[in-house]
């Protein structure tokens, strides 16, 4: 049964091997380790991409339109985690893993040019709407919470005479789901 409730707090330093945590952790992703959205183009650690039908329900605007989800998929690679209080990361294989974002979005932006990545979703609507676009981005410093099993990697660095073994810990979706839930951040007024 998932999710468990953890009975202790869980400290990296210590995991030896597969361990179930479940950590608040900021999201690091800068550079080379983001991945453009093929609708804006704006750079994120990950994006969920939502194509949506809109249905005008009134001409006179008395009622709202309707929106009806066609499909959606999730574009990124890998995610690098870094828990509150800890010092080592957290890679999430971001198409292995569960996503669950903090505010869904309303509407959407009209859809004028169909990337490649989304043909086989715009395939699927009924053609009697509107195709709009929903985009929900994961960015460097986000905060979400990770609820996976762990296990530690190690990885030789080289640097010169300076060289040495990195720890660092994968998220194992073998092992049980890897949940990925973002946390909403109030906007101060």
């Amino acid at each position: 049964m998932w999710p468990r409730d953890a009975k202790k707090k869980v400290k990296l330093a210590e995991v030896k091997g597969p361990t179930e945590v479940d950590f608040v952790s900021t999201i690091e992703a800068r550079g080379d380790a983001q991945v453009a959205s093929p609708v804006s183009g704006v750079r994120a650690a990950l994006f969920r991409i939502e194509i949506v039908e809109r249905f005008a329900e009134d001409e006179m605007g008395d009622s709202p339109d309707r929106y009806v989800t066609v499909g959606g998929i999730v574009i990124g690679d890998m995610l690098s985690l870094r828990p509150k209080g800890q010092d080592a990361s957290i890679t999430v294989a971001v198409r292995r893993a569960f996503f669950s974002f903090a505010v869904p979005l309303s509407g959407g932006v009209p859809l004028t040019r169909v990337p490649p990545e989304l043909m086989a979703i715009v395939r699927r609507a009924s053609g009697r709407g509107s195709l709009c676009v929903r985009e929900y981005p994961l960015s460097h410093g986000d905060e979400v919470r990770l609820r996976a099993f762990v296990d530690p990697v190690h990885s030789v660095v080289a640097s010169g005479y300076r060289s040495g073994v990195h720890k660092g810990f994968v998220a194992r979706d073998d092992l049980g789901p890897v949940l990925v839930e973002e946390l909403h951040t109030p906007i101060p007024f």
